[in-house]
């Protein structure tokens, strides 16, 4: 219980603090609800490729460091020497529902589809054959 409270009182925070962050937050919550199905992990550049996809333009997103200082996803690797950061986003169901609670549900259309992380795995799979 303490643990949801600590992870809506970040995310009010958040929401306080950067508002223009917001849908950031939201393409993260989808991103990471998609991979789920694929152990969890996401790329940086892919809850990006899924904000522009639903057609927010953000200014200029430096990484996802803001999401990390907040505690509202956590880094877990890198690749592609260092360029690409991996991340998980470990309560991504308290995450959404207190974004809800604020006035700001993850929009359904960054919800459907197949992503970033699909077509990722599709290209993979496609160059082992």
């Amino acid at each position: 219980m303490d643990d949801d409270r600590d992870i809506s009182r970040a995310v009010r925070h958040f929401v306080t603090e950067r508002q223009s962050w917001v849908p950031v937050l939201q393409a993260a919550c989808a991103t990471a609800s998609f991979a789920e199905q694929y152990g969890g992990e996401f790329a940086g550049a892919w809850v990006l490729q899924r904000l522009r996809d639903t057609g927010d333009k953000p200014a200029w997103v430096p990484g996802l460091r803001s999401l990390l200082a907040y505690g509202l996803i956590v880094r877990v690797g890198t690749a592609r020497r260092g360029r690409r950061a991996y991340y998980v986003m470990p309560d991504r169901q308290a995450i959404q529902q207190a974004l809800a609670e604020i006035g700001h549900p993850v929009p359904t259309e960054m919800l459907s589809g197949d992503g970033p992380v699909a077509a990722a795995n599709k290209q993979q799979v496609k160059k082992e054959k």
